[in-house]
Protein backbone atom coordinates (compact mmCIF):
# COMPACT_ATOMS: atom_id res chain seq x y z
CA UNK A 1 0.00 0.00 0.00
CA UNK A 2 1.19 3.60 -1.12
CA UNK A 3 1.81 6.33 1.16
CA UNK A 4 -0.82 8.26 -0.18
CA UNK A 5 -3.38 4.78 0.43
CA UNK A 6 -2.05 4.82 3.91
CA UNK A 7 -3.20 8.30 4.45
CA UNK A 8 -6.27 8.21 2.79
CA UNK A 9 -7.26 4.62 4.60
CA UNK A 10 -6.21 6.72 7.73
CA UNK A 11 -8.30 9.45 7.20
CA UNK A 12 -11.38 8.12 6.64
CA UNK A 13 -10.49 5.59 9.53
CA UNK A 14 -10.83 8.95 12.22
CA UNK A 15 -14.15 9.95 10.52
CA UNK A 16 -15.77 6.78 11.28
CA UNK A 17 -13.97 6.82 14.84
CA UNK A 18 -15.30 10.85 15.04
CA UNK A 19 -18.25 10.19 14.11
CA UNK A 20 -19.21 6.93 16.31
CA UNK A 21 -18.43 8.97 19.46
CA UNK A 22 -20.52 11.46 18.64
CA UNK A 23 -23.39 9.37 17.99
CA UNK A 24 -22.39 7.56 21.04
CA UNK A 25 -22.08 11.29 23.15
CA UNK A 26 -25.40 12.69 21.34
CA UNK A 27 -27.74 9.19 22.11
CA UNK A 28 -26.03 9.32 25.76
CA UNK A 29 -27.66 12.65 26.07
CA UNK A 30 -30.88 12.39 24.79
CA UNK A 31 -30.54 9.02 27.30
CA UNK A 32 -29.63 10.83 29.73
CA UNK A 33 -32.38 13.39 29.22
CA UNK A 34 -35.30 10.95 28.97
CA UNK A 35 -34.42 9.69 32.29
CA UNK A 36 -34.83 13.27 33.66
CA UNK A 37 -38.31 13.59 31.72
CA UNK A 38 -39.45 9.92 33.65
CA UNK A 39 -37.72 11.49 36.54
CA UNK A 40 -39.78 15.01 37.12
CA UNK A 41 -42.49 13.48 35.93
CA UNK A 42 -43.18 10.83 38.29
CA UNK A 43 -41.92 13.95 41.04
CA UNK A 44 -45.31 15.19 40.09
CA UNK A 45 -47.21 12.14 39.93
CA UNK A 46 -46.24 10.40 42.95
CA UNK A 47 -48.57 7.36 41.78
CA UNK A 48 -45.79 6.02 39.84
CA UNK A 49 -42.93 6.24 42.84
CA UNK A 50 -42.97 2.57 42.62
CA UNK A 51 -39.42 0.44 41.22
CA UNK A 52 -39.53 -0.20 37.33
CA UNK A 53 -39.37 -3.29 35.97
CA UNK A 54 -36.51 -5.06 34.61
CA UNK A 55 -37.11 -3.18 30.96
CA UNK A 56 -37.30 0.03 32.60
CA UNK A 57 -41.20 0.53 32.50
CA UNK A 58 -43.56 1.80 35.23
CA UNK A 59 -46.07 0.25 35.60
CA UNK A 60 -49.51 1.45 38.93
CA UNK A 61 -52.58 -1.20 38.83
CA UNK A 62 -55.46 1.29 39.73
CA UNK A 63 -58.01 -1.20 39.73
CA UNK A 64 -56.74 -5.20 39.98
CA UNK A 65 -58.89 -7.31 37.98
CA UNK A 66 -60.72 -10.61 38.56
CA UNK A 67 -60.21 -12.38 35.01
CA UNK A 68 -57.38 -14.00 33.31
CA UNK A 69 -53.90 -12.29 32.31
CA UNK A 70 -53.69 -12.16 28.55
CA UNK A 71 -50.83 -13.37 26.87
CA UNK A 72 -48.51 -11.94 24.15
CA UNK A 73 -50.50 -14.14 21.67
CA UNK A 74 -53.97 -12.79 23.03
CA UNK A 75 -56.27 -10.37 21.76
CA UNK A 76 -57.94 -7.54 23.97
CA UNK A 77 -60.23 -5.35 23.45
CA UNK A 78 -59.34 -2.02 25.91
CA UNK A 79 -59.70 1.67 26.42
CA UNK A 80 -56.82 3.48 26.75
CA UNK A 81 -55.33 6.77 26.36
CA UNK A 82 -51.57 7.77 25.46
CA UNK A 83 -50.21 11.04 27.08
CA UNK A 84 -47.34 12.71 26.87
CA UNK A 85 -45.13 13.79 30.09
CA UNK A 86 -47.08 17.32 29.97
CA UNK A 87 -50.35 15.14 30.15
CA UNK A 88 -51.37 16.49 26.82
CA UNK A 89 -53.20 13.52 24.96
CA UNK A 90 -51.56 12.34 22.38
CA UNK A 91 -54.36 9.19 20.92
CA UNK A 92 -57.27 7.77 22.23
CA UNK A 93 -59.91 5.25 21.35
CA UNK A 94 -62.73 7.84 22.51
CA UNK A 95 -64.02 9.95 20.20
CA UNK A 96 -65.56 12.36 22.88
CA UNK A 97 -61.77 13.04 24.58
CA UNK A 98 -60.34 13.13 21.11
CA UNK A 99 -62.49 15.74 19.85
CA UNK A 100 -61.88 17.33 23.37
CA UNK A 101 -58.32 17.62 22.71
CA UNK A 102 -58.29 18.47 19.18
CA UNK A 103 -56.51 15.04 18.25
CA UNK A 104 -58.43 12.27 15.60
CA UNK A 105 -58.67 8.96 17.59
CA UNK A 106 -56.56 5.93 15.98
CA UNK A 107 -59.51 4.10 15.85
CA UNK A 108 -62.18 6.74 13.73
CA UNK A 109 -64.99 5.17 15.37
CA UNK A 110 -64.33 4.82 18.92
CA UNK A 111 -65.56 2.00 21.04
CA UNK A 112 -63.47 -0.30 22.82
CA UNK A 113 -60.37 -0.63 20.85
CA UNK A 114 -59.33 -4.40 19.92
CA UNK A 115 -55.80 -4.63 20.28
CA UNK A 116 -53.59 -7.71 18.99
CA UNK A 117 -50.68 -8.49 21.23
CA UNK A 118 -49.23 -10.86 18.57
CA UNK A 119 -46.94 -9.18 16.40
CA UNK A 120 -47.37 -5.57 18.55
CA UNK A 121 -43.63 -3.69 17.99
CA UNK A 122 -44.40 -2.17 21.59
CA UNK A 123 -42.87 -4.11 23.93
CA UNK A 124 -43.71 -2.05 26.24
CA UNK A 125 -47.15 -1.67 25.65
CA UNK A 126 -47.56 -5.53 25.23
CA UNK A 127 -45.35 -6.03 29.13
CA UNK A 128 -47.97 -3.57 30.51
CA UNK A 129 -51.51 -5.24 29.53
CA UNK A 130 -49.42 -8.76 30.30
CA UNK A 131 -49.34 -7.27 33.55
CA UNK A 132 -52.57 -6.79 33.94
CA UNK A 133 -55.83 -9.09 34.22
CA UNK A 134 -59.48 -8.83 32.85
CA UNK A 135 -61.53 -5.92 34.29
CA UNK A 136 -58.32 -4.05 35.88
CA UNK A 137 -57.36 -1.01 35.18
CA UNK A 138 -53.51 0.69 35.20
CA UNK A 139 -51.16 3.11 34.38
CA UNK A 140 -47.81 2.73 32.20
CA UNK A 141 -44.75 4.82 31.88
CA UNK A 142 -43.47 3.33 28.94
CA UNK A 143 -39.64 4.50 27.99
CA UNK A 144 -39.34 5.97 24.01
CA UNK A 145 -37.43 2.45 23.04
CA UNK A 146 -39.73 0.03 24.84
CA UNK A 147 -42.57 2.18 23.02
CA UNK A 148 -40.83 1.34 19.60
CA UNK A 149 -39.48 5.16 19.10
CA UNK A 150 -36.39 6.72 18.45
CA UNK A 151 -37.11 9.89 19.92
CA UNK A 152 -36.25 9.74 23.55
CA UNK A 153 -39.65 11.12 24.13
CA UNK A 154 -41.85 8.74 26.72
CA UNK A 155 -45.39 8.35 26.50
CA UNK A 156 -47.70 7.72 29.67
CA UNK A 157 -50.60 5.40 29.14
CA UNK A 158 -53.62 4.51 30.87
CA UNK A 159 -55.89 1.46 29.97
CA UNK A 160 -59.12 -0.30 31.00
CA UNK A 161 -58.46 -4.43 30.09
CA UNK A 162 -62.57 -5.44 29.45
CA UNK A 163 -61.67 -8.40 27.27
CA UNK A 164 -59.35 -10.82 27.22
CA UNK A 165 -59.36 -14.07 24.55
CA UNK A 166 -57.22 -15.68 22.05
CA UNK A 167 -59.60 -17.19 18.80
CA UNK A 168 -60.64 -14.07 17.42
CA UNK A 169 -63.16 -16.12 15.37
CA UNK A 170 -64.36 -18.02 17.93
CA UNK A 171 -65.05 -14.61 19.72
CA UNK A 172 -66.77 -12.89 16.85
CA UNK A 173 -69.05 -16.15 16.16
CA UNK A 174 -70.24 -15.30 20.26
CA UNK A 175 -71.24 -12.11 18.87
CA UNK A 176 -73.21 -13.19 16.66
CA UNK A 177 -75.06 -15.15 18.72
CA UNK A 178 -75.57 -12.53 21.40
CA UNK A 179 -76.69 -10.39 18.91
CA UNK A 180 -79.63 -13.02 17.07
CA UNK A 181 -80.71 -13.44 20.97
CA UNK A 182 -81.29 -9.76 21.64
CA UNK A 183 -82.87 -9.28 18.42
CA UNK A 184 -84.51 -12.02 17.18
CA UNK A 185 -85.70 -14.16 20.33
CA UNK A 186 -87.41 -11.40 21.65
CA UNK A 187 -88.64 -10.09 18.58
CA UNK A 188 -89.79 -13.76 17.41
CA UNK A 189 -88.16 -13.60 14.50
CA UNK A 190 -86.33 -16.53 12.45
CA UNK A 191 -83.34 -15.57 10.84
CA UNK A 192 -82.25 -16.67 7.34
CA UNK A 193 -78.38 -18.22 7.38
CA UNK A 194 -77.03 -17.61 4.06
CA UNK A 195 -74.52 -20.35 2.42
CA UNK A 196 -71.49 -20.57 4.68
CA UNK A 197 -67.59 -20.77 2.90
CA UNK A 198 -67.43 -24.23 3.50
CA UNK A 199 -63.63 -23.72 4.06
CA UNK A 200 -64.00 -21.32 6.76
CA UNK A 201 -65.10 -24.56 9.52
CA UNK A 202 -65.91 -22.78 12.63
CA UNK A 203 -66.75 -19.51 11.34
CA UNK A 204 -70.70 -18.20 11.33
CA UNK A 205 -72.00 -17.35 7.66
CA UNK A 206 -74.48 -14.18 6.75
CA UNK A 207 -77.91 -14.14 8.38
CA UNK A 208 -80.39 -11.66 6.88
CA UNK A 209 -83.30 -10.41 8.99
CA UNK A 210 -86.42 -9.17 7.94
CA UNK A 211 -88.11 -6.57 9.55
CA UNK A 212 -90.11 -5.05 6.92
CA UNK A 213 -91.49 -7.27 3.87
CA UNK A 214 -90.95 -5.97 0.44
CA UNK A 215 -93.60 -5.69 -1.82
CA UNK A 216 -91.71 -5.44 -5.22
CA UNK A 217 -89.99 -8.24 -7.23
CA UNK A 218 -86.25 -9.65 -6.26
CA UNK A 219 -83.41 -8.62 -7.66
CA UNK A 220 -81.98 -10.51 -10.23
CA UNK A 221 -78.23 -10.39 -11.53
CA UNK A 222 -77.24 -7.52 -12.85
CA UNK A 223 -79.27 -4.99 -11.52
CA UNK A 224 -79.11 -1.74 -9.52
CA UNK A 225 -80.46 -0.98 -6.92
CA UNK A 226 -81.11 2.28 -4.50
CA UNK A 227 -80.90 1.93 -0.70
CA UNK A 228 -80.19 3.69 2.24
CA UNK A 229 -78.36 1.95 4.77
CA UNK A 230 -76.68 1.87 8.22
CA UNK A 231 -73.42 0.02 9.22
CA UNK A 232 -72.60 -0.56 13.09
CA UNK A 233 -69.72 -2.64 14.46
CA UNK A 234 -71.06 -5.58 16.36
CA UNK A 235 -72.16 -5.14 19.84
CA UNK A 236 -69.62 -6.76 22.49
CA UNK A 237 -72.82 -7.65 25.41
CA UNK A 238 -72.98 -5.56 28.09
CA UNK A 239 -69.93 -3.29 27.60
CA UNK A 240 -70.40 -1.07 24.69
CA UNK A 241 -73.41 0.49 22.75
CA UNK A 242 -73.25 -0.47 18.98
CA UNK A 243 -71.22 1.92 17.08
CA UNK A 244 -72.45 3.76 13.69
CA UNK A 245 -69.58 3.60 11.60
CA UNK A 246 -71.36 4.92 8.60
CA UNK A 247 -74.66 5.76 7.20
CA UNK A 248 -75.44 6.13 3.17
CA UNK A 249 -78.57 7.30 1.21
CA UNK A 250 -79.61 6.86 -2.57
CA UNK A 251 -76.47 4.58 -2.70
CA UNK A 252 -76.44 2.37 -6.11
CA UNK A 253 -74.74 -0.69 -6.29
CA UNK A 254 -74.34 -3.44 -8.86
CA UNK A 255 -75.49 -6.99 -7.94
CA UNK A 256 -75.27 -10.20 -8.86
CA UNK A 257 -72.53 -10.41 -11.41
CA UNK A 258 -71.30 -13.58 -12.10
CA UNK A 259 -68.19 -11.66 -13.06
CA UNK A 260 -66.74 -10.87 -8.90
CA UNK A 261 -65.08 -7.93 -9.87
CA UNK A 262 -67.56 -6.27 -11.46
CA UNK A 263 -68.80 -5.72 -7.92
CA UNK A 264 -67.57 -3.00 -5.37
CA UNK A 265 -69.32 -4.43 -2.15
CA UNK A 266 -67.81 -6.73 0.30
CA UNK A 267 -69.73 -10.17 -0.60
CA UNK A 268 -71.94 -10.29 2.73
CA UNK A 269 -73.69 -7.44 1.07
CA UNK A 270 -74.81 -8.78 -1.75
CA UNK A 271 -75.62 -11.84 -0.19
CA UNK A 272 -77.68 -10.22 2.51
CA UNK A 273 -79.51 -7.90 -0.31
CA UNK A 274 -80.50 -11.33 -2.47
CA UNK A 275 -82.75 -11.91 0.08
CA UNK A 276 -84.09 -8.44 -0.14
CA UNK A 277 -87.28 -6.76 -2.64
CA UNK A 278 -88.12 -3.54 -3.58
CA UNK A 279 -89.72 -1.48 -0.82
CA UNK A 280 -88.50 -4.29 2.20
CA UNK A 281 -86.29 -3.61 5.22
CA UNK A 282 -83.60 -5.84 7.02
CA UNK A 283 -80.53 -6.32 8.78
CA UNK A 284 -77.57 -8.22 7.41
CA UNK A 285 -74.77 -9.76 10.13
CA UNK A 286 -71.68 -9.96 8.16
CA UNK A 287 -69.02 -11.80 9.70
CA UNK A 288 -65.58 -10.67 8.94
CA UNK A 289 -64.10 -13.19 6.23
CA UNK A 290 -67.37 -12.02 4.20
CA UNK A 291 -66.64 -7.97 5.02
CA UNK A 292 -63.08 -6.65 5.54
CA UNK A 293 -61.40 -10.39 6.64
CA UNK A 294 -58.10 -10.70 9.08
CA UNK A 295 -56.74 -7.60 8.08
CA UNK A 296 -59.48 -5.29 8.51
CA UNK A 297 -59.04 -1.50 6.93
CA UNK A 298 -57.36 1.40 7.60
CA UNK A 299 -58.05 4.91 5.66
CA UNK A 300 -54.88 6.74 4.04
CA UNK A 301 -53.59 8.58 7.70
CA UNK A 302 -53.22 4.82 8.72
CA UNK A 303 -56.41 4.88 11.43
CA UNK A 304 -58.40 2.37 11.73
CA UNK A 305 -61.65 2.22 9.70
CA UNK A 306 -62.43 -1.84 10.35
CA UNK A 307 -60.28 -3.83 12.81
CA UNK A 308 -59.15 -7.05 11.89
CA UNK A 309 -61.57 -10.17 12.00
CA UNK A 310 -64.58 -7.51 12.62
CA UNK A 311 -68.81 -8.65 12.01
CA UNK A 312 -70.62 -6.00 10.39
CA UNK A 313 -74.50 -5.48 11.14
CA UNK A 314 -76.03 -3.31 8.32
CA UNK A 315 -79.51 -1.97 8.69
CA UNK A 316 -80.84 -1.77 4.95
CA UNK A 317 -84.02 -0.33 3.38
CA UNK A 318 -84.27 -1.04 -0.84
CA UNK A 319 -85.52 2.10 -1.96
CA UNK A 320 -85.62 1.12 -5.90
CA UNK A 321 -84.73 -1.90 -8.19
CA UNK A 322 -83.29 -0.54 -11.83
Amino acid sequence: MNKFKVSLFLFLLSIVIFTSSCNKTDNSQNEENERRLIANYISTHPEFKVDPTASGMYIVPSVIGTGVSPTNTDVTLINYRIKDVSDNILATNDTTLAKANGILPSQVIGGLYKLFLKGQTSLGLVEGIMSMKEGGKAKFIIPSLLWGSNNYQPVIMEVDLFKVFSNPITFENEQIGYFLDSICKKNNINPVLTLADSTKKGVAGVYYIETLKGTGDSIPDGKAVTVDYTVNLISYKNLCRERLLQKRTGYESILFNTDASKSTNIPGFDEGIRHMRKGGKGIVIIPFYRAYGSDGSVNLAKQIIIPPYTTLVYYIEIKDVK
